[in-house]
């Protein structure tokens, strides 16, 4: 397995078990979602070596979780789609 797959594979499995750990208001299934989607963004963004930076680029699923915890599903959804346009300017 390649370090990027090992990675991956961590990932997932500290997401699997997130809401076993996390109080029921941060492990709400938008927020594990949310959690997901951001760090396939933030891999991504290590993988292509776009240079993104700053707090919403980090790894740390329990910072991702509270964050979400604490905004409106549409500052969720606007954060997922700074991202995802971040990260399609790098690839053009």
């Amino acid at each position: 397995m390649s370090k990027m797959s090992n990675k991956a594979a961590m990932m997932f499995a500290a997401t699997a078990g997130l809401a076993l750990v996390l109080p029921a208001t941060q492990a709400s299934a938008n927020c594990v979602n949310y959690a997901k989607l951001s760090l396939q963004q933030i891999q991504e963004n290590s993988r292509k070596q776009c240079g993104q930076s700053g707090p919403e680029w980090k790894a740390d699923m329990k910072a991702l979780l509270a964050w979400c915890g604490s905004k409106s599903p549409q500052d969720v959804q606007a954060m997922l789609n700074t991202r995802k346009e971040a990260l399609s300017k790098c690839a053009s």
